[in-house]
């Protein structure tokens, strides 16, 4: 984390022939995490979110998140165990990825995939891999409107990346590039504040 905040780590990418870098997210990663072990009531989202971080960093996350209570049924605990684990797993570390590389002038083209085809999501939800249709382009399971969309997010992505590539400044941190049912559009990222005040919660343990 330290080489990411003081430019050590851009300026290698930097000597290593890289122009930019691509970073993004799904709306609801929670849904891969919650089912990453089971989790049968809220006694067991602290130890096993000490499988992967240190006892003094899940006491301090879990300080940001509801406190559910003892009898809260199963599937409540799983998502919130979801929850905060995609959180610190996936969404947080894009948008400080995103935001370090930036102060020290490295492009980064963020993403975010609120929609997917729904033949490509056998749970409903828009999370890890089911967005693989779209990068794809997998004619044979889309509908004409979704090869549509699908096009138009793979155009986006290629116009922004041409312009980062051939030296186009960077946006700004909190900018993101965002496939909705219906359109791509660049728009301020709704989630950055949040995860800014995550990441200052933990700054003493990262």
């Amino acid at each position: 984390m330290e080489r990411q905040r003081n430019g050590a780590f851009s300026q290698a990418l930097k000597k290593r022939g890289l122009r930019f870098i691509v970073v993004g997210d799904l709306k609801e990663e929670w849904y891969l995490y919650s089912i990453a072990h089971p989790i049968r009531g809220p006694h067991e989202i602290v130890p096993n979110l000490e499988r992967y971080f240190s006892p003094a960093l899940v006491e301090k996350l879990l300080r940001g998140y509801p406190e559910l209570p003892a009898d809260a049924l199963g599937d409540e605990a799983q998502r919130s165990f979801g929850e905060i684990l995609s959180d610190v797993q996936v969404h947080l570390p894009i948008r400080l990825l995103a935001r370090d590389l930036l102060a020290h002038d490295f492009p980064v083209l963020c993403y975010s995939i609120r929609w997917t085809p729904a033949q490509a999501r056998p749970y409903g939800y828009v999370t890890h891999g089911t967005d693989r249709a779209l990068w794809a382009l997998r004619v044979p399971i889309l509908s004409e409107e979704q090869q549509a969309i699908a096009k138009a997010w793979l155009d986006a992505i290629d116009e922004e990346s041409l312009r980062l590539n051939e030296g186009g400044n960077g946006r700004s941190a909190d900018d993101i590039l965002v496939l909705k049912e219906d359109r791509v559009i660049i728009e301020k990222d709704e989630e950055f504040g949040k995860y800014e005040r995550l990441a200052e919660s933990l700054t003493s343990v990262l």
